[in-house]
């Protein structure tokens, strides 16, 4: 079964849906990864599509705090898909 991918958008930071915060450990946040001492851009975070996350997020993208990665993410969201690697090389 194909995942869902969510990427984090430029200067926004949302938790994972359901995630637990526990004192001492690090926030956990939609496509973003702790290194030295700050928050950075890192791999899309994955959810199956019938997922409760899978719900908040596709809400959460269509208000544009995150960004579908994938084309099938962007129709599970009903958002044209905007691919950053092609924004990139122009």
């Amino acid at each position: 079964m194909q995942k869902l991918k969510f990427r984090a958008v430029e200067g926004l930071m949302v938790y994972i849906p359901g995630s637990v915060q526990v004192v001492g450990q690090a926030a956990r946040f939609v496509g973003r990864v702790l290194k030295d001492g700050e928050y950075r851009i890192a791999e899309p975070f994955e959810c199956a599509p019938e997922a409760e996350e899978a719900r908040r997020l596709a809400k959460c993208a269509r208000r544009g705090d995150v960004a579908p990665a994938d084309k099938f993410t962007a129709d599970f969201c009903g958002l044209p898909f905007a691919d950053p690697e092609k924004k990139a090389s122009k």
